[in-house]
């Protein structure tokens, strides 16, 4: 007689099925079943390269099933590994992971045996992997700011010197248009937005479309405005230059060589303290910056344009933990078809200009979701369903984030979209869409 619930470790293979994108849309989903899973049983998933690490946690809720019932066809990317198994079971999504420490690595340092088909975990790798979690949400459940503190402390200090700038005096920098010009304060935002408030020049060179050596041009000017203010040196390098980014950025070489910079700890509080609206926004940026870079890697060369809105409410999302903040994860599916919608131009204004996408014949415009995901709390249905994303052009979707004029925007994006946003559950005013984009 089985007196408690078996952990098991199963294996996913993302060159054949693309398990990130079917837990995006299905709360459950059916494997095959090679071992004696019992119904209840917990089982861990681990997702091969790239990822290499564990991700999923599911519980087993039925089992020795001789078909499937859910359609996850369109995740299914080599259909020969998956077609008569015998055996299925059905595996309801618990939790998912973005945590290196469960690497493949340390995973075998502590009892994993095989990846090379199901098998059951050990009480030691058990014990590892609830250790582990157990530490990484105690650290999700600090404050935004507690979280960041740790970030920076685990920054490369090679070039990060002491700044003789606090965050009092960065907040009156920031309020004087002689120093922070608009463009200036646009610019600080796309860097306050970024990953660990860093980015390259060339990283925003592709989003904005232009030469990475304008923002050097514009960060130069803005250094020396903010010593001659301050009174302060620029830092002098071994050769005898003058380094005047150091005086807003720390740095770092990445592993793809280019050197990125890193908003100062003190210049990035006080952003934050005048801009409260941004931190809001941080978590739902970083997703929509994974989404728009993985749908610059998809070719949309078979994908018929006009698709048809189903008006059919979705079941949210289970959330996850990146770097401290608590996300929704987004379907790329479902934000192509939220493009093919459109018929790949933007819903601002169909004439605006834009590109054909590489490696395509469709026009690059970008989704955005017009309720944003970071208040999917609000919400108890999912926010990522093609009537709550609308296509965009380059210069509209950056509007909509740093821009003035982004209510007019809005007003007329929400009113072609009020109806349809009803019918899937999202019941939204104009003036509370105002609020989440930090417009009063």
């Amino acid at each position: 007689m089985k007196t408690d619930n078996r952990a098991w470790l199963i294996t996913c293979n993302p060159r054949l099925y693309d398990v990130i994108g079917a837990f995006a849309r299905f709360k459950k989903i059916e494997w095959k079943q090679n071992n004696n899973i019992n119904k209840g049983d917990i089982v861990y998933i681990y997702v091969g390269s790239p990822i290499k690490c564990l991700k999923y946690k599911c519980r087993a809720l039925k089992v020795n099933l001789d078909k499937t019932t859910i359609n996850d066809s369109d995740f299914v990317l080599d259909g020969s590994n998956y077609k008569f198994c015998g055996r299925y079971m059905e595996l309801l999504l618990l939790e998912e992971y973005d945590i290196p420490e469960l690497d493949i690595k340390r995973l075998r340092e502590h009892g994993l045996r095989t990846i090379q088909g199901p098998s059951r975990i050990t009480d030691e790798l058990k014990r590892y992997i609830q250790k582990i979690i157990t530490k990484y949400y105690n650290v999700s459940c600090l404050d935004n700011s507690d979280i960041q503190k740790l970030r920076d402390e685990k920054y490369p200090k090679d070039y990060a010197n002491p700044s003789n700038i606090n965050t009092e005096q960065w907040q009156h920098l920031l309020k004087d248009p002689n120093v922070f010009r608009l463009s200036d304060i646009k610019l600080m935002k796309k860097f306050y937005l970024s990953d660990n408030h860093a980015t390259t020049c060339s990283e925003l060179a592709i989003h904005d479309g232009c030469s990475p050596s304008s923002y050097t041009t514009s960060i130069v000017a803005l250094a020396k405005r903010v010593c001659v203010a301050t009174g302060t040196e620029p830092l002098i390098d071994e050769t005898g230059k003058k380094r005047w980014w150091r005086i807003l950025f720390w740095g770092r070489y990445r592993e793809d060589r280019h050197f990125e910079w890193k908003m100062r700890p003190e210049l990035a509080t006080a952003i934050s303290a005048l801009y409260p609206e941004l931190n809001v926004n941080m978590a739902e940026k970083l997703e929509e910056t994974e989404l728009l870079s993985d749908l610059k890697q998809s070719s949309l060369k078979n994908m018929t344009l006009g698709f048809q809105h189903k008006g059919i409410p979705r079941k949210k999302q289970v959330a996850i933990y990146n770097n401290g903040c608590k996300v929704y994860k987004r379907d790329r599916q479902i934000s192509i078809n939220a493009l093919a919608h459109a018929w790949y131009k933007c819903e601002v204004n169909g004439l605006h200009w834009t590109f054909i996408r590489k490696g395509s014949d469709k026009n690059y415009t970008e989704p955005h979701h017009l309720v944003p995901m970071s208040y999917s709390d609000m919400f108890e249905v999912s926010l990522d369903v093609e009537e709550n994303i609308v296509s965009l052009c380059s210069n509209c979707h950056n509007q909509l984030h740093y821009g003035e004029g982004a209510e007019l925007l809005l007003k007329k994006l929400y009113n072609e979209r009020e109806k349809e946003l009803e019918n899937v559950g999202i019941h939204i005013g104009f003036s509370e869409l105002l609020k989440m984009y930090g417009i009063k």
